[in-house]
């Protein structure tokens, strides 16, 4: 099954106009006029993005040439909210623990929990969205193994859903 759209209809106005735009923009090459690397120089965008579109466009025509619907708009947007809150909590505790450390740890209390396992990866990108918040001074509250917390201070549970 696609997720493209199964007609243009079901695409927004803008959505078909980006379709529109990039048909043009790859239209050279289509019909044989100069290459992929003339047309992506010329129209300012990277070779594999065109190469991508061109792909899209052979496979499912105009349509493909929208964006795909995003099912993870986030990073662990599939994992419980609450595993989520475990991994940032995790992050937070000082000493400061290893992505490693916290992998292992989020994975066995998953076990337990019935959780599903979240890769490798996804806790490395949660910790790191993690940090770039506490840089940029946003508020956020975590969940460790000792109850939840705010700014690496314990706060009443009642507040930590505001």
């Amino acid at each position: 099954m696609s997720d493209f759209p199964e007609q243009l209809t079901e695409m927004t106005e803008e959505e078909r106009r980006e379709a529109l735009r990039r048909y043009e923009l790859i239209g050279p090459y289509l019909e044989g006029d100069c290459s992929q690397v003339e047309v992506a120089r010329n129209a300012g965008v990277p070779l594999k993005t065109l190469q991508r579109w061109v792909r899209r466009y052979r496979a499912h025509g105009l349509r493909g040439l929208g964006d795909l619907p995003r099912s993870r708009l986030g990073v662990g947007n599939s994992l419980p909210s609450e595993e989520r809150l475990f991994i940032e909590g995790l992050a937070l505790r000082k000493p400061k623990l290893s992505k490693a450390t916290i992998h292992r740890q989020v994975c066995e209390v998953a076990r337990k929990r019935g959780w599903p396992e979240p890769s490798y990866r996804s806790v490395c990108r949660m910790t790191q969205l993690l940090s770039r918040r506490q840089r940029l001074g946003d508020q956020y509250v975590a969940w460790s193994t000792h109850g939840f917390w705010r700014y690496g201070r314990p706060v009443d549970r009642s507040s930590a859903c505001q």
